[in-house]
């Protein structure tokens, strides 16, 4: 019975039957017709929770395997030094710092755990928002007295820990999760806290416009390497320094901020230090006069500098203007090549030109490449591609980049153009 059903299941043809059926019972093939199509949906449905299922188990073992590691610091910390306490010979001046090691490894514990359980929340759905009117003002003035007595900014006399807050914000009121709001800015001060040893940690307001307002954190400290940045707000990401021990309450801030509804991003130059900025709604529009444009002291200083930028896709446009907004450079718009090639041929300059990959854009290029010594860029959605990087190189472009491209590689690569032409 079981073959002769495979047989017909194998042999029938069903829409040569539907149609059949069509001709001779139409309400009773329209009927037969809406079945099939719920169980096709209900299948593809089966097998996308399947699928998001194992991706969650495989996620949950790479992330507990991970997590164990980081349990064990504070866990053999707490027990080793509670052992040594047992030493009668002990200084007092030591019994003091092993009792401190203790204690802040049973801090660290107790963060970690909770981490965990924010994830797991995450994961599946049950983090909840819990939103209420408040004081900005009050909100990070109280956030920044947490940190009075880190135990950091003592042991490190030329690090300190800066608010950069205008009184204009004080009043400003809004709706949102001050537990989480805290936490989002907790795990990022720390972060920085825990890579900075020379230098500041600042904390404040970069901007607000319309119904978003801006924050940011800033370090002067060790900054994120090259090769992890694109993984830094991931689970599973585990860089090759200090920031080991954040990647967890990044994903967690990246999480926490998206659903507060803004956005977070972050630029870092290894050696010099990292900024981290999140957006946050407002429940009304910015007062007009508020300072909109305000300015967050950059890793990169181009007041004098002038950037040409041709594009027309939107989402690259306001990519690109909110990654350069703190740099202080000119940028000059255009939405095709042969508007750029005006502006040079009517004797205007710049220092740099970002260039879409077309075929009129990449002929501006070449004749903008004779009239002008400017180095262009070319930007493509595909960096990989042998032909859009030979076209680019014959009209003259320097080089050739993805987007988007990570903030941070996009701005040192601009850097490093500005400093050698």
């Amino acid at each position: 019975m079981t073959q002769k059903k495979e047989d017909i299941e194998g042999n029938v043809n069903v829409q040569e039957l539907l149609g059949k059926l069509k001709q001779t019972e139409p309400e009773l093939c329209s009927e037969l017709e809406s079945y099939i199509n719920s169980l096709i949906a209900e299948r593809d449905n089966l097998i996308r929770e399947k699928e998001r299922a194992e991706k969650s188990d495989s996620l949950k073992s790479t992330l507990l395997a991970n997590m164990s590691h980081d349990i064990r610091i504070p866990m053999n910390s707490i027990i080793g030094f509670s052992d040594l306490l047992a030493d009668e010979d002990l200084t007092q001046t030591e019994r003091e710092e092993f009792i401190e090691m203790i204690n802040k490894s049973g801090h660290d514990l107790v963060a970690l755990i909770d981490n965990i359980i924010d994830i797991s929340k995450i994961e599946t759905g049950e983090l909840y928002i819990k939103k209420e009117r408040c004081q900005l003002g009050t909100l990070l003035n109280d956030i920044i007295v947490t940190y009075k007595h880190d135990r950091r900014l003592n042991d490190y006399d030329e690090l300190s820990l800066q608010i950069d807050f205008p009184p204009k914000y004080a009043d400003l009121k809004f709706s949102t999760d001050v537990f989480r709001f805290r936490q989002i800015c907790t795990n990022l001060i720390s972060n920085s806290l825990r890579c900075t040893e020379k230098g500041y940690v600042r904390f404040g307001v970069s901007k607000a416009w319309g119904n978003t307002i801006e924050f940011y954190v800033q370090d002067t400290g060790m900054g994120i390497p090259v090769e992890v940045q694109h993984t830094i707000f991931t689970l599973l990401s585990k860089p090759a320094n200090e920031y080991n021990n954040v990647g967890l309450g990044l994903a967690i801030c990246k999480s926490l901020v998206e659903l507060l509804g803004g956005e977070i991003h972050f630029v870092s130059i290894p050696g010099q230090g990292s900024t981290f900025y999140f957006t946050h709604p407002l429940d009304c529009e910015v007062p007009e006069h508020f300072d909109n444009q305000r300015e967050v002291k950059s890793l990169f200083d181009w007041k004098t500098r002038k950037i040409v930028i041709v594009n027309n896709i939107e989402q690259d446009c306001k990519y690109l203007s909110h990654v350069l907004s703190n740099t202080g450079i000119e940028i000059v718009w255009f939405k095709t090549g042969p508007e750029a090639l005006e502006y040079f041929e009517s004797g205007n300059l710049a220092d740099i030109v970002l260039i879409e990959v077309s075929g009129s854009n990449l002929d501006a290029a070449r004749r903008i490449h004779r009239a002008s010594p400017v180095p262009i860029v070319a930007q493509s959605a595909d960096s990989k591609s042998d032909a859009d990087r030979v076209l680019a190189r014959k009209s003259g472009c320097i080089d050739l980049i993805a987007m988007p491209l990570p903030a941070s590689t996009l701005l040192m690569t601009i850097d490093k153009i500005l400093k050698k032409w």
